[in-house]
């Protein structure tokens, strides 16, 4: 993933990400919401695709955003965390695909 970001490879992104995420994410309401966010809106950033998403908030929200720590929550399921300041934050939810692939979840 740190590759994808570092290119900023959209389309291998996506490849990355389960059909349910993807799904949110391209949802215009969700983007309207997310767009209504304070670090959004005071930069005039308003999200109207899934491409406007990956650049305005996943890369840039990631790219600094070390991996500290992996909590498996199933055999199929992990949270892949960060810790700020001593505050755990989530950076992804994983899942593995019927094809046995970790991707990019929401659950």
């Amino acid at each position: 993933m740190d590759e994808i970001i570092a290119t900023k490879n959209f389309e291998k992104w996506k490849a990355n990400c389960t059909l349910e995420y993807l799904a949110r994410y391209s949802d215009p309401s969700f983007l309207r919401e997310l767009s209504e966010k304070p670090n959004l809106k005071d930069n005039h950033i308003v999200l109207s695709s899934l491409k406007d998403y990956f650049y305005n908030v996943f890369v840039p929200s990631r790219v600094r955003a070390p991996l500290d720590k992996i909590d498996f929550i199933e055999k199929s399921k992990v949270k892949a965390i960060t810790v700020v300041n001593g505050v755990p934050y989530v950076v992804y939810y994983l899942e593995k695909d019927s094809n046995n692939k970790w991707k990019i979840g929401v659950w």
